[in-house]
């Protein structure tokens, strides 16, 4: 069932996508919202959720993932109520923690059974280490990605200065958003 969130029906449309069963999304906090818990113990390489959305046009956006230079999803307000992979966080206190990976795949997806749960190109998550019963699922969104919880201030003018001044942060070279945006932090 495609749906159009809205932050009038978010409980509504939060509620129907829990029924369905699998992974429940729950509430964590205001600054993050929502996310996606393991409503079981998952093992290692496990299926979680699907990812859907529609055809991103401009590739821009909280809920956007790009699959390749021409292909992104966006499920910001647009998806099917069972593709529940849109509400996986980043861990906001370590990125370099996540239990799940995004695959794209091209062919048929299993289940534990041996039944084919979809046969279309789609992307999905998949775990990468054993999961407990009640643990929120991560995932690493990428360098790309428009942190808010770092546009709080959480970053010195030196630090902006000196990451400007090498042009990458972790050993990765600065995106131009990532570029504007510590040029803005560093007071200049």
């Amino acid at each position: 069932m495609e749906v159009f969130l809205t932050p009038e029906n978010k409980e509504v449309i939060i509620a129907k996508a829990n029924a369905l069963g699998g992974p429940q999304i729950k509430f964590v906090n205001p600054v993050v919202g929502y996310g996606l818990f393991a409503e079981r113990n998952y093992n290692t390489k496990e299926f979680v959720a699907f990812y859907g959305g529609v055809v991103s046009e401009t590739g821009e956006g909280d809920y956007v993932v790009g699959v390749t230079e021409d292909l992104a999803y966006d499920s910001e307000f647009e998806f099917n109520l069972a593709d529940k992979g849109r509400w996986i966080n980043e861990n906001s206190q370590d990125m370099k923690i996540q239990n799940v990976r995004m695959r794209y795949d091209r062919g048929e997806i299993f289940d534990e059974s041996a039944k084919p749960v979809w046969s279309k190109k789609r992307l999905y998550f998949v775990t990468t280490r054993f999961v407990r019963e009640g643990e929120e699922f991560y995932w690493w969104y990428g360098m790309d990605y428009r942190r808010p919880w770092l546009m709080e201030g959480n970053i010195s003018r030196t630090k902006a200065k000196e990451i400007l001044r090498h042009g990458s942060v972790h050993g990765h070279k600065l995106t131009d958003r990532q570029r504007r945006y510590m040029y803005w932090m560093s007071g200049k």
